[in-house]
């Protein structure tokens, strides 16, 4: 009886049976399907199809406007014993493959479409100069989006990043929580990009002698932005710290992002947004950081309560409608973006609220128009009825015991599911 109502708790969570995940066991191995099209690309079904990859750029194979897409979860198995060799990273343990050995360049460096699916790469171990899952992504019209790098270690000699250690390309949806040290230029998500980064956040601890919460580095001659992105870790720099952008110089755009981590510096260059930026007019638009993070300026300072409530999730979309409000307190109630958690993508868009979740004495329920709220137990047992009045139904909890629960909205075309909690 507790394993059957272990597994509805499970399938309430949306855990249930992890999905299949390939384990790298330091060997390669060719993609069998695809052509290398966007509309047919090259299917990464295995963690020795990803190495593959990283094979082929380290000898010099061209991958300028390929398409790669990856269809599972990938364990790197990572260690001192089996590091990581980034994509498009110099080719230092392919030597033994008969390729020559030569110095980073846009010959060896990623130059595609990488899409991740929105699949997770868990315990990678890089130790390289360029450091990242990819190494070198060497052209602006390159991109990786929908990578979800969940946990690991990142070294880099010149740049680490959780995505790309030197990206000249641009960075989509993806996430990083592995712990990212430089000798340079340390980011969450890039350790330097010259190009854009949108709709990414870290999780990750950062490290280096230029840190920063998305990117070590913002710089170079073309359009630059870090547009929609948030950092929840700590950075610690010796020479510039930054709660997105380490170092910028130019006029790069940050736009609609906000900092929460713990910012620490070695020097005075230390801010909220931006650690060191140089005399050129500032372009920072519409990004915040929280006024205990322990830098000041590049940006607005907001109170925890603040940065928690609802009116900050209009504010950072700002014509967008990629921010949404954390009802299943997946980042501790600060506002996430549209991927992170579906359940809350999905609901916002059927005008489905819920809050506050946990849930005390009162739940409020923003039930659009549906006309009938149900609740039920982690058991399935439906234990509340209620008719729904107006844009907001109020529903008295304070009766239920502590634990998990499922709402339902029905009258719609189609009836719609979400989680909360109730504690006393």
């Amino acid at each position: 009886m507790k394993n059957i109502y272990l597994t509805i708790v499970l399938l309430a969570l949306g855990i249930g049976t992890m999905a299949q995940t390939s384990v790298w066991d330091g060997k390669r191995e060719l993609w069998t399907r695809g052509n290398g099209t966007e509309e047919s690309p090259y299917l990464i079904e295995s963690a020795q199809n990803l190495a593959f990859l990283s094979y082929m750029c380290a000898c010099g194979f061209d991958t300028y406007d390929m398409y790669f897409k990856l269809t599972t979860d990938i364990d790197l198995n990572g260690s001192e014993d089996l590091p990581w060799q980034p994509i498009g990273g110099m080719m230092f343990t392919y030597i033994e493959t008969g390729c020559s050995s030569k110095s980073q360049t846009a010959d060896n460096a990623f130059q595609g479409h990488f899409d991740g699916d929105g699949h997770r790469i868990y315990n990678i171990y890089v130790d390289a100069y360029n450091s990242g899952l990819f190494g070198s992504v060497y052209t602006q019209n390159a991109s990786i989006e929908n990578v979800k790098i969940v946990n690991g270690y990142i070294q880099g000699g010149r740049t680490a990043g959780g995505i790309a250690g030197l990206c000249n390309g641009r960075i989509r949806n993806c996430m990083n929580g592995a712990e990212i040290h430089s000798d340079m230029y340390a980011g969450g998500i890039a350790g330097s990009i010259s190009d854009s980064i949108s709709e990414c956040y870290n999780e990750g601890k950062v490290v280096g002698e230029t840190a920063g919460g998305i990117a070590g580095n913002l710089s170079g001659i073309g359009p630059r932005t870090v547009i929609n992105c948030y950092n929840i870790a700590d950075i610690d720099a010796s020479m510039a710290s930054g709660g997105i952008v380490g170092i910028k110089t130019g006029k790069p755009t940050i736009k609609n992002c906000y900092n929460v981590g713990n910012i620490s510096c070695d020097s005075i260059y230390a801010g909220g947004i931006i650690g060191l930026q140089n005399a050129q007019a500032d372009t920072i638009v519409n990004s915040y950081y929280l006024n205990t993070c322990g830098a000041e300026g590049s940006g607005i300072p907001k109170n925890d309560d603040e940065m928690r409530d609802r009116a900050f999730v209009d504010l950072l979309n700002n014509e967008t409608d990629v921010w949404c409000f954390d009802q299943n307190n997946v980042n501790h109630g600060y506002p996430i973006l549209g991927f992170n958690d579906p359940n809350v993508a999905e609901s916002q868009s059927e005008t489905f609220g819920i809050y506050p979740n946990p849930a005390f004495t009162t739940l409020t329920v923003e039930n659009g128009n549906a006309s009938e709220i149900s609740v039920f137990n982690a058991l399935g047992q439906k234990i509340k009825q209620v008719t729904a009045h107006g844009e907001k139904t109020i529903i008295d909890v304070s009766d239920m015991p502590n634990g998990l629960y499922l709402i339902m909205l029905g009258g719609k075309s189609a009836s719609v599911t979400q989680r909360f909690i109730v504690t006393h």
